[in-house]
C-alpha cells in the first residue's frame, strides 16, 4: 500500500467539558472524563419533569498518520441509534508522519436516555468511533438548604 493509500489511525479518543487553544499548538481541556463516563445529576431543587441536558460536549480524536486532504463530518449517536448531534467539517489535510488533532464541540445537548453513545468522526473513507456512557446520578443536594445564609 502506497502512502497516499494509508490511512490514518485513531492515537487517542477524549471526552471532555470543552478544550481551548493554547500558543505553540497546544490544546487545554477542561472537565475531562476519564474512561468516557459521563454522570448527570438531577439539581434536587427541580420539581416535576425533567430534561437532562449535557451544556457543553467536547470530544477529541487525535490521529496519527493518513496523507491528503479529506472532507470530515461527526455524529454523536444516542443508545437506540439516532443522531443527536451532527457538524460537517471542511476538509482537514493529514500529513503521512503527522499527528492531528480533531475537536468537536458543542451544546447544549439534549440528552433523551441514558446508556452508551457512539462518537463517530467519519473522515474520507475511515471511520472512528468512540463510547461515551451517559448515566443518571443521585440528586445533587443545595449545600445551602437548612443552613444560615448571609
Amino acid at each position: 500500500m502506497s502512502e497516499v493509500d494509508a490511512g490514518p489511525r485513531l492515537r487517542s479518543f477524549i471526552v471532555c467539558d470543552d478544550v481551548r487553544p493554547e500558543l505553540l499548538g497546544k490544546f487545554q481541556l477542561l472537565g475531562w472524563f476519564p474512561g468516557g463516563g459521563i454522570t448527570i445529576h438531577k439539581n434536587s431543587a427541580i420539581e416535576g419533569a425533567w430534561e437532562p441536558v449535557l451544556q457543553t460536549l467536547a470530544i477529541v480524536f487525535v490521529l496519527e498518520g493518513g496523507n491528503g486532504s479529506y472532507p470530515a463530518g461527526f455524529a454523536l449517536e444516542s443508545p437506540s441509534g439516532v443522531p443527536i448531534a451532527t457538524i460537517n467539517m471542511p476538509s482537514i489535510s493529514l500529513l503521512p508522519d503527522g499527528v492531528s488533532t480533531v475537536i468537536c464541540k458543542g451544546g447544549p445537548i439534549k440528552i433523551p436516555e441514558f446508556g452508551r453513545y457512539v462518537a463517530r468522526l467519519k473522515f474520507g473513507t475511515w471511520e472512528f468511533a468512540g463510547e461515551i456512557e451517559l448515566k443518571l446520578g443521585e440528586p445533587v443536594k443545595d449545600p445551602f438548604k437548612g443552613s444560615a445564609q448571609p
